[in-house]
């Protein structure tokens, strides 16, 4: 299939389900070139996905008993992800998402009271960790609770045979990559949204 019947594919698509047309595309790759040819632009800023080997990211973490772990998506987790991810999303759909397909599990950490502090969601497919929604409140940053959250998520993720992690950061986010980097994780590639330009 040429790239111009998958660009139509796609338009074809959204119309017949009513959602904007969008085409995920590495950066710099043959495709993305080939859809701004045909007048595809960015939608958005690019995504960077880093890697890490999960034996070198745990060495010298234990499982932190700071993050408390559950593989059951649970109420108090859920608002912590709504408080730190404001929208107009419905709700159904984002705890569909956020349940997804086992095995998946959730981390957290709480000051006082059963309120969450710091949160993170961590889905295992095969030999590969996902990490991804690592949140921290303002009045708690800086103290270790994102790297703890992912210690026992890879923990966790090690123990069913996982070798590797992964997880994605908007490439302006420069104090965030420049942090994953100083736990091991280096970046992979990078990815765009594309829509139809007017």
């Amino acid at each position: 299939m040429s790239i111009k019947q998958a660009a139509e594919q796609i338009i074809g698509f959204a119309v017949v389900h009513d959602i904007a047309p969008l085409a995920q595309v590495i950066e710099g790759s043959p495709e993305e070139r080939a859809l701004q040819r045909l007048g595809w632009v960015g939608t958005d800023q690019p995504t960077a996905v880093l890697t890490n080997r999960l034996a070198d990211f745990l060495e010298g973490r234990p499982g932190e008993p700071v993050a408390k772990m559950t593989e059951a998506l649970q109420p108090n987790w859920e608002e912590a992800y709504r408080r730190s991810r404001p929208n107009s999303a419905d709700r159904d759909i984002v705890r569909m998402i956020l349940n997804g397909n086992p095995p998946r599990a959730f981390a957290a950490v709480t000051a006082q009271g059963p309120e969450f502090v710091a949160i993170a969601r961590g889905h295992r497919n095969d030999d590969w960790l996902g990490v991804a929604s690592i949140w921290t409140r303002s009045d708690h940053r800086r103290r270790g609770l994102a790297t703890a959250m992912m210690a026992a998520l890879g923990h966790w993720a090690a123990r069913q045979g996982a070798r590797y992690a992964y997880l994605q950061v908007a490439t302006v986010n420069e104090p965030g990559i420049a942090a994953y980097r100083r736990l091991g994780f280096v970046p992979h590639h990078s990815y765009r949204y594309l829509a139809p330009g007017r």
